[in-house]
């Protein structure tokens, strides 16, 4: 009898251990992509309103997101995903004080004409999808191993 109540407060014991390490898990991981989505709907709201304004608030919401994720520690020392998560974030900075600032410049020139706006815009679109390969290879290699270890489902 007490080998099967010791088993029993064992196995209660260890699942109540294992849901909390998920729950921090999980917590931390939506942590990542709340502020990876915070970041998508600036990029978004600039594309389609290509303004100064519009620049300050996604360069500002990169920043913001980009100190949160060094002000938390990486969960259970995954400090590969959290390092994949930082650069990725760096680089949508990079982009947005160089390239977007280049969009910028082009919407507001008066001397293009179409044609050539529309090649410059390809262009700078193309440049940013190749340069940000690397990054988005890295991050989800990261995210993917550690949904799997932690046996996070993704919504």
């Amino acid at each position: 009898m007490k080998f099967i109540l010791s088993f029993f407060l064992l196995t209660i014991s260890y699942c109540n251990i294992f849901s909390e390490n998920n729950i921090a898990a999980n917590t931390y991981y939506q942590t990542i992509k709340t502020e990876q989505g915070n970041i998508g709907k600036e990029i978004y709201f600039f594309k389609n309103r290509v303004s100064q304004l519009n620049l300050n608030i996604l360069n500002f919401q990169i920043r913001k997101s980009i100190a949160i994720m060094d002000s938390i520690p990486a969960y259970n020392n995954e400090v590969q995903l959290k390092k994949a998560t930082v650069e990725l974030f760096k680089y949508f900075l990079s982009v947005s004080e160089k390239q977007y600032r280049q969009l910028l410049k082009y919407v507001e020139d008066p001397d293009i004409d179409n044609k050539e706006y529309k090649e410059k815009i390809q262009a700078l679109f193309k440049d940013i999808s190749v340069k940000e390969k690397p990054y988005d290879e890295k991050f989800n290699a990261a995210e993917d191993a550690y949904l799997k270890k932690y046996g996070i489902k993704e919504q």
